[in-house]
């Protein structure tokens, strides 16, 4: 509550500011938009990380 107040004392008038710069929109002009192989045979999650309750299982690391 305390630092909400502060921000609300110290805010200004203006508009928020999204970005310091114009968005500018790339693509590929030759890309295809074509599924993935892996969706295409059910297998979407295939390289998908394994859950252990709410944490990403990883392999463990070793240092010698």
């Amino acid at each position: 509550e305390a630092l909400a107040s502060a921000v609300n004392v110290r805010a200004g008038n203006e508009d928020p500011l999204f970005t310091v710069a114009p968005v500018t929109n790339r693509s590929r002009k030759s890309a295809v938009a074509r599924r993935s192989p892996l969706a295409e045979k059910g297998e979407i999650f295939k390289n998908a990380p394994a859950v252990k309750g709410t944490y990403f299982k990883v392999p463990n690391i070793l240092e010698s």
